[in-house]
């Protein structure tokens, strides 16, 4: 649940909710039926947008099978359907900490171990731009955010590494 509504809960615990306490759950609960929309949508076009990042990844490196092994592709698939599920799940509950917490930081340190994080970062740039081009502007601009939390996770697991 979206942390700033979890502690709104968990504050007004034993008493009834202040008008203001109020209004944020009413703000909060208003767009869940068009964040659920989006959901779908992007649900409905995940093979495009994973596709679509798979083509422009193998465009830019593709030496990457014969670095990484055989089940590279398919590793990168799952790595990017993971990001792409974690985000709209973040994007439903309105908690960029969502994605970050349970998928980002955990991804970032063992694609670092495992990867060079230059080929990751290209590919977190281009499941933005797959969304871009596979979603309504709307649903890509209610998502993309929580896709440069990841994003900026990996970038900064860059800069400490350099």
């Amino acid at each position: 649940m979206n942390y700033e509504i979890n502690q709104l809960l968990k504050n007004a615990e034993g008493r009834y909710l202040t008008d203001l306490e109020s209004q944020k759950l009413i703000g909060y609960a208003a767009g869940i039926r068009r964040r659920l929309e989006v959901a779908r949508n992007v649900e409905r076009a995940e093979a495009e947008i994973v596709g679509a990042n798979m083509r422009a990844i193998k465009a830019r490196y593709p030496e990457l099978e014969s670095m990484y092994g055989e089940h590279t592709n398919a590793r990168i698939v799952r790595d990017q359907t993971f990001v792409l599920r974690y985000a709209v799940l973040a994007m439903v509950q309105r908690d960029p900490d969502f994605i970050r917490d349970k998928l980002s930081l955990w991804l970032a340190t063992i694609l670092a171990a495992l990867c060079d994080l230059e080929h990751v970062i290209y590919a977190m740039e281009q499941i933005i731009e797959a969304c871009r081009q596979h979603l309504e502007v709307e649903d890509a601009e209610e998502l993309v955010p929580y896709l440069q939390v990841n994003l900026q996770a990996f970038e900064a697991r860059s800069s400490t590494a350099a």
